[in-house]
């Protein structure tokens, strides 16, 4: 039932007191699982949680063939542990437990809570129970004795001897017994007493030659195992000094990358900005453009307008001159948009261009 275990860190002597008893108290109710006597004082395995849910439902099972109105701990093989701690928790309350700690903490199965709440269930389980003794048979009865106990080999003499006394004093008190009826007893049992010498008297020298032939076994197995971890050390030393030079350069190469990448975020951030500046104008000079065009249909309607009753022909040739004049200033704003969307168009190619070569 035992199991090698490795532990670390410090628990209280209370605990580890708890979980000997609980070690022992197992023992007692035949637990098929394998645990050992620290089990549960430490986190020193992966499956600790499912041996810890294991005792437990075995415990809660053996209290419940006393106690049947205990809540049962039944659980899957790849149940939520929160789902397994809500269901630990409702048995415990049925056996009436005391719960002042977070419920969270059912799902650690180490520790001193862990321990206290198997060294409870443990205990409840074995309340009634009793180990009964040996029963012989009548008839066996073991009459083997050592040559020390009854004096060495004359012990067959010596027996014939005590018990002819004893016919002598039983034919005194009972004279109805014949003599040769208690010599008969006397030949019947007098094989049973015969001594039984050990065949194999030098059996603990030879278990003292396995043990230095082991020894020895042993020392050049150490020689050997540490001469192997030794070169073992070595290259693992070599691959971590290797690993941190790879690592310096690789840090090395790529700073002035990363400087260069911190460059070019900032010019892409910073033309962003003027992009968004341009895109500001121009749609300023859109807007300022759309109210001279208004301005102009509304001159040309009321010179239209004019025109139609006016018959002074310098005045007609003023406004020509004027619309004349107002044209070229629109071709001059027309000139300045279209340059003005160059201006963007050009901006924007050269902004693409770079994101193409950062790309690659």
């Amino acid at each position: 039932m035992g199991r090698s275990s490795k532990s670390n860190g410090t628990v209280a002597s209370s605990t580890i007191r708890s979980m000997e008893n609980i070690f022992e108290r197992l023992n007692c109710l035949n637990f098929p699982g394998r645990i050992a006597k620290n089990e549960f004082l430490y986190p020193n395995e992966a499956s600790l949680f499912n041996n810890y849910v294991a005792v437990t439902t075995f415990l809660i099972d053996m209290i419940r063939e006393k106690e049947p109105t205990v809540t049962p701990l039944e659980t899957e093989e790849f149940e939520d542990p929160n789902q397994i701690a809500h269901k630990f928790m409702l048995s415990l309350q049925s056996l009436d437990y005391s719960i002042d700690f977070p419920i969270a903490k059912l799902k650690q199965p180490f520790g001193d809570i862990a321990c206290s709440i198997l060294d409870f269930l443990s205990a409840k389980a074995v309340l009634g129970f009793s180990i009964e003794g040996p029963k012989y048979a009548e008839d066996d009865v073991d009459l083997s004795i050592t040559e020390e106990e009854e004096g060495g080999p004359n012990r067959n003499h010596d027996v014939k001897t005590e018990n002819e006394e004893r016919i002598g004093i039983a034919g005194k008190v009972q004279s109805d017994a014949e003599i040769a009826e208690w010599y008969r007893e006397i030949e019947r049992v007098d094989p049973l007493l015969e001594i039984q010498f050990d065949s194999k008297q030098q059996e603990w020298r030879e278990q003292i030659d396995n043990i230095v032939a082991a020894s020895g076994n042993f020392a050049h197995d150490f020689e050997a195992s540490e001469l192997a971890l030794g070169r073992l050390l070595e290259v693992t030393s070599a691959t971590h000094e290797s690993l941190g030079s790879n690592e310096t350069l690789i840090h090395d190469k790529m700073d002035h990358i990363v400087e260069e990448f911190n460059n070019v975020t900032v010019s892409v951030k910073m033309l962003e900005k003027s992009r968004a500046q341009s895109k500001i104008a121009l749609e300023d000079a859109r807007t300022e453009l759309r109210e001279v065009t208004k301005e102009l249909d509304e001159a040309k309607a009321k010179v239209e307008e004019k025109g139609n009753s006016i018959t002074d022909t310098s005045r007609l040739f003023q406004i020509k001159t004027v619309l004349q004049e107002m044209k070229a200033e629109i071709r001059i704003f027309d000139v300045d948009i279209g340059m003005l969307e160059h201006t963007l168009l050009h901006k924007r190619l050269q902004e693409g261009g770079r994101e193409l070569g950062i790309s690659r």
